[in-house]
């Protein structure tokens, strides 16, 4: 679905890195990265879709550059670099937090809606996630984690 040239070019930098093949958790699964085969496999050996690939090369090429120590500091999709506009909201109806990669929080804030506002929910992460992905995976990330909730919800 269009993620080709960001896959080799992830799998390019993994190489010039000299990364190890290893195991890495995404959203609850552990997916293992081969890198002499340039595969990322989901658990039972199949491969994983092209944006989970993406966003799992995309992590390992991020923490081995730069780290990831969270910053404690939440903020939303507006306010990474690049990032659209959102309504800002306080509170909430509900809220639960995701683990999407190790150390990546994935914070869902819900509001339930009434005859005036419509139901809405806002995704927050530790800001210093923009050190590791560029905005595109943040947003792609974001979406997966969206995807995971509303399949678990079926």
């Amino acid at each position: 679905m269009g993620y080709e040239i960001s896959l080799k070019l992830a799998w390019n930098e993994l190489d010039r890195l000299g990364l190890e093949d290893c195991t890495v958790p995404f959203l609850g699964e552990d997916h293992l990265i081969r890198r002499g085969e340039r595969a990322v496999l989901r658990p039972g050996g199949q491969p994983a879709g092209e944006m989970e690939a993406v966003l799992i090369l995309d992590y390992l090429i991020g923490t081995a550059r730069s780290g990831f120590s969270p910053s404690g500091s939440w903020i939303s999709f507006k306010e990474a670099p690049a990032g659209v506009t959102f309504r800002r909201m306080e509170g909430g109806d509900m809220a639960l937090e995701v683990e999407a990669l190790p150390g990546i929080m994935v914070r869902v804030i819900f509001w339930e809606g009434d005859e005036e506002l419509p139901p809405e929910a806002v995704m927050l992460f530790d800001r210093a996630l923009t050190g590791v992905y560029c905005t595109e995976d943040v947003a792609v990330l974001l979406m997966a984690v969206a995807q995971k909730l509303m399949d678990a919800g079926k």
